[in-house]
């Protein structure tokens, strides 16, 4: 008789546990859910993206020229064309004729405007593709595998080494015209100073040309003729109270492969006195 009141006890102890239990994880899912409904979209955002399945992410990322600016030894990127709500994006890129793929860091589209991917080798081909992994409120899942389809591949070529070789630059005050502003007081009349207008015509010429399809000088951009060693830009009318060839001129100079993504060479840059 004792020993049957004692069985007794022990499974009623056992049953108010388990009791217990069920009901705390009641409390502690329904909390839960009583929180995703306050929160809004980010912790919606978060339930949906846990209970993502296998093959879920069906879109692909695009993946346009206009996305990338390239250099010779690094490219940036603007991931914000590809922009897809609870995604991060991912960018795959290898010299072309290899078969090993590099991969970029995450890019969080939400908050991101520009990406660099650095290491790249000058005057080489490189294939780039694109693609999506799933995002929570801006925390990468990093035990969760799923991924979207890749992207249409991109080629380009990055720019050559260095800076253009430069053999001469000429920097000539043009157009050089006179003027007197008259200097007018409250009451009196105070005289008149004199100022210039003209422009500044710059001549290069280069020892070798870059290999690129393009050049850049002082804000003109011209088509590389081959054979053509010498490119002339001249500048908008500017003015100024001393005599312009006491001043100084800026002279800027790179070489480019595509006018939308670049293949940019070194830039050579240099103060000249106008002459």
């Amino acid at each position: 008789m004792g020993k049957t009141v004692k069985l007794g006890l022990t499974q009623k102890v056992l049953v108010l546990i388990l009791t217990l239990a069920a009901s705390a994880a009641l409390v502690s899912l329904s909390g839960t859910a009583a929180y995703a409904a306050e929160s809004g979209s980010a912790s919606s955002g978060m339930l949906m993206a846990q209970s993502l399945t296998p093959g879920q992410i069906d879109a692909v990322p695009v993946n346009k020229a206009s996305m990338y600016q390239v250099y010779s030894t690094y490219l940036d990127f603007d991931p914000t064309p590809a922009y897809k709500g609870g995604c991060v994006l991912y960018m795959e890129y290898r010299a072309k004729g290899s078969t090993k793929w590099k991969t970029s860091g995450w890019m969080n589209l939400q908050e991101s405007n520009g990406y660099r991917i650095k290491g790249l080798k000058p005057n080489k081909t490189y294939v780039a593709r694109l693609y999506y992994e799933p995002n929570a409120n801006g925390l990468y899942l990093y035990n969760f595998t799923t991924r979207s389809g890749y992207s249409k591949t991109f080629t380009f070529k990055t720019g050559p080494k260095g800076k253009p070789a430069i053999k001469s630059v000429k920097v000539k005050a043009i157009n050089v015209k006179k003027h007197k502003q008259h200097v007018f007081g409250y009451v009196i009349y105070w005289g008149s100073v004199n100022f210039y207008t003209y422009k500044v015509k710059t001549t290069v010429t280069f020892k070798k040309l870059p290999k690129t399809k393009f050049i850049w000088i002082n804000g003109k951009k011209f088509k590389v003729k081959k054979g053509k060693k010498t490119y002339s830009v001249t500048s908008a009318k500017r003015s100024t109270y001393s005599y312009p060839t006491k001043n100084k001129w800026n002279v800027a100079v790179y070489g480019y492969r595509n006018a939308t993504w670049g293949g940019y060479t070194g830039m050579y840059q240099k103060n000249f006195k106008i002459r």
